[in-house]
């Protein structure tokens, strides 16, 4: 997110294109600034009417359906047992030690 600090250690050119480049592609549709990241942030963990929601997507203030690609069963368990083996966690200590995909 530009103007969040996060690229104060990249280097050099990585820096210039955060500071520089990256900026102008807030004047995108659909690309938002810091501000209403944080909005739309806030509102997702704060308003009452998205208090049941769970496992949606969110492309700023609204629900939108995921990547086609995020519905794959096979790639979703492969991205789970990584993280498992990277964590260096069993799968009693997950939160999905009782569900399987």
């Amino acid at each position: 997110m530009p103007g969040s600090g996060l690229a104060k250690d990249y280097p050099p050119l990585a820096r210039m294109v955060w500071y520089f480049i990256l900026p102008v592609l807030r004047l995108l549709p659909k690309v938002n600034s810091m501000k209403n990241s944080g909005q739309a942030l806030a509102k997702l963990v704060l308003d009452p009417e998205l208090e049941n929601v769970t496992g949606k997507y969110f492309s700023g203030w609204e629900m939108i359906p995921s990547s086609q690609e995020s519905y794959d069963r096979t790639k979703a368990k492969l991205l789970w047992d990584r993280s498992i083996e990277l964590t260096r966690l069993t799968s009693e200590e997950t939160i999905l030690a009782n569900h399987c995909f």
